[in-house]
């Protein structure tokens, strides 16, 4: 196999040779029969339809005088001729006129080798002609597609076969992928489906929380990848350096090419049968930036091309911890940004008392207000550990936890994510209180922080912000919301708290969610040993990661701490459209819903569903096999979550729906 590598800051190529490698098989059919087409589509006005069967040896379709198995030949369907001899061979599929969409799954038997055909007799509706994922991503639901594009990322269930195809119009999310007509079989594995692979699937669209999804598609062919790349992105800090990425190539050739001028293709080796590409990043002193290094290879005619993102952090200077505002005499270096303003008014000023600063935020009437209170960069570069702690007193809000919330960025405000405040004050007197938040999930970026102030037309807060310091200790972690903070790590990472009357609001089997005044988090463990009811108090100690964008705990130790038994909590009681204006504060706790529609309901067979309560609405996804809920009015007690940044309600039992 040869190898080249382009340098994008100079005209001129380089070309490194190394020695060959075998050849890919261009394509997923089976070596001692192929056939021209995998899915025969028939009109529902009936009709005959041919493809060609190419053989290395005597081949017969299957089949049984069982009517139910899965591969028998139904009675509405002709197959000309039924058996054949090697070399190849023209084969007829015919039906008569039907109303109703209907379809079979055969198979052809050569040795101990099988091939796989559908054949579908639809009206046209079901998408039987090809269709561009700009035309899938434009049209109705309920229509069902065929499309042929490259599978350009995998998403977390194998098992269910989720992932994502991309024919250059647009990309379309797969939420799951059949395998012999079946679904959650794993499908992904069993076809041997990787990123870079060309495939062309047809199944249903629909669209969920937003997301146009094709659902529970059928696989109708493969094209196998020349190229995989096994280094999906590469994350380069801000001075640059050398960095790695390895690339299984089965072609005669590899061209490796990166498309800005700061990537530098440094070097090409082989190892067996990978090949490790190494790139010189050079250093930042700009804005965060993104650029892509290409792969491609032939065989036989084809092409496979495959590629990588290179992410590098800001070059941008920002102020080094410990870092310190306390508003003496103005604003000093904060910034606000009025995201919904009051006309003629100021919602952000400073001000003084006993010869302390603070900034107030009020939109001084009920109204629709926001405005962020926003930090100038902080450098936490060169920390592994930090912490941020400021003041803050409040009065007349209607929920402290939609109204005055923190958030942090790592892109200079392109993206937020919300960090819990654990003490709020009693809204009632202008009394400050300390708050501490662990930026630990931070630390090696250029981070901004927001002080988010809102009003509506029902309340409006007077919020007052003071004492703002980032330091690079270690903040102990004291209650639920810390934890929540504090963790950022997909893979287990060891944390010790200190809690106060944490409650154990539920239990179900490995699953138990635990909450205190300031959130909730999810453990799941097997053999964890605790029960609803129960209240956690002094140290503990375990592991958590971040899974599907919240905190969930793997691993727990109670040994120093006290373990009571109590009542279980009812729940804290909202309307929806309460829960979802403050939702990170809830996410994992225990929460009453009275009076709400579900307008679609869980069955055993399909776990999500639909909650509505007036103009709010949100997705209620069954967390556990088995659970039914019905469509109907009334109360429900859940445990909100996120997957992939969508929020759903965790539905865990029957009971918790009662009408």
């Amino acid at each position: 196999m040869k190898l080249r590598y382009f340098f994008a800051a100079i005209a001129a190529c380089s070309v490194l040779a190394v020695g060959c490698q075998e050849s890919f098989e261009p394509l997923a059919d089976l070596e001692e029969i192929q056939v021209s087409s995998a899915f025969v589509a028939i009109p529902t006005d009936g009709g005959t339809q041919t493809i060609t069967v190419n053989a290395q040896d005597a081949w017969s379709f299957y089949t049984t005088d069982n009517a139910k198995d899965d591969y028998a030949i139904p009675s509405w369907l002709t197959i000309t001729p039924m058996t054949g001899v090697a070399g190849e061979t023209t084969v007829s599929f015919s039906a008569d006129a039907t109303v109703n969409t209907r379809e079979a799954n055969l198979k052809i038997l050569i040795g101990d080798k099988t091939q796989y055909i559908t054949v579908k007799q639809t009206d046209g509706t079901s998408g039987v002609t090809m269709s561009t994922c700009a035309e899938v991503l434009a049209g109705p639901d309920g229509k069902t597609y065929q499309v042929e594009g490259v599978c350009v990322q995998i998403a977390e269930s194998a098992t269910y076969g989720n992932w994502y195809i991309d024919d250059g119009t647009g990309k379309v999310y797969i939420y799951g992928t059949k395998y012999d007509g079946q679904t959650k079989q794993g499908a992904l594995i069993k076809y041997g489906i990787d990123v870079g692979d060309v495939i062309t699937i047809e199944g249903p669209k629909t669209t969920y929380n937003g997301t146009v999804e094709l659902v529970d598609v059928t696989v109708l062919n493969i094209k196998k990848s020349l190229v995989k790349v096994e280094t999906a992105s590469i994350s380069a800090a801000k001075e640059g350096g050398e960095y790695e990425a390895k690339v299984i190539a089965k072609g005669d050739n590899l061209d490796v090419k990166a498309d800005q001028d700061w990537i530098h293709i440094s070097n090409i080796r082989t190892e067996k049968d990978t090949t490790i590409v190494t790139f010189y990043i050079h250093e930042n002193v700009d804005e965060a930036r993104t650029g892509s290094v290409t792969f491609s290879s032939s065989a036989d005619g084809a092409t496979s091309t495959g590629s990588l993102t290179v992410e590098q952090a800001t070059g941008i200077n920002g102020y080094k911890v410990p870092f310190e505002e306390l508003f003496a005499a103005n604003i000093g270096s904060f910034t606000t940004n009025d995201i919904v303003p009051v006309a003629g008014k100021t919602i952000w000023s400073q001000g003084t008392y006993n010869g302390s600063g603070y900034m107030k935020a009020t939109s001084g009437s009920k109204v629709d207000c926001e405005s962020d209170l926003v930090s100038p960069n902080i450098d936490l570069t060169g920390t592994t550990t930090a912490t941020l702690t400021f003041e803050h007193a409040h009065k007349f809000a209607g929920n402290v936890y939609e109204e005055l919330t923190l958030w942090a960025s790592t892109d200079g405000g392109a993206s937020w994510q919300q960090l819990l405040i654990p003490v709020y004050g009693t809204n009632n007197d202008w009394n400050f209180v300390p708050v501490t938040v662990s930026l630990n999930k931070f630390v090696g970026n250029i981070v901004n922080l927001a002080w988010k102030y809102k009003s509506n037309a029902n309340a409006y807060a007077t919020w007052e912000v003071a004492k703002v310091k980032v330091t690079a200790d270690n903040a102990a972690l004291s209650c639920v919301a810390d934890i929540n903070n504090a963790i950022a790590s997909t893979s287990d990472s060891e944390f010790k708290a200190t809690l106060k009357d944490a409650v154990v609001t539920y239990v179900n089997g490995g699953n138990a969610f635990i909450e205190d005044a300031t959130g909730g988090i999810q453990l799941y463990l097997k053999n964890h040993g605790l029960t609803a009811g129960q209240v956690i108090n002094g140290e503990i100690s375990g592991k958590a990661k971040v899974y599907a964008g919240y905190t969930e705990m793997t691993g727990i130790d109670l040994s120093k701490a006290t373990v009571t038994s109590g009542e279980v909590p009812a729940g804290v009681e909202l309307t929806l459209a309460k829960l979802l204006a403050g939702y990170n504060r809830y996410i994992n706790c225990k929460v009453v819903l009275k009076d709400v529609d579900i307008t679609t309901g869980i069955a055993k067979d399909a776990r999500d569903g639909v909650v509505k309560q007036g103009d709010a609405e949100v997705a209620l996804r069954a967390q556990v096999n088995g659970v039914t809920m019905a469509a109907g009015k009334g109360t429900l007690v859940c445990w909100p979550t996120t997957y992939n940044g969508k929020k759903q309600l965790g539905a865990w039992a029957d009971e918790h729906f009662t009408n």
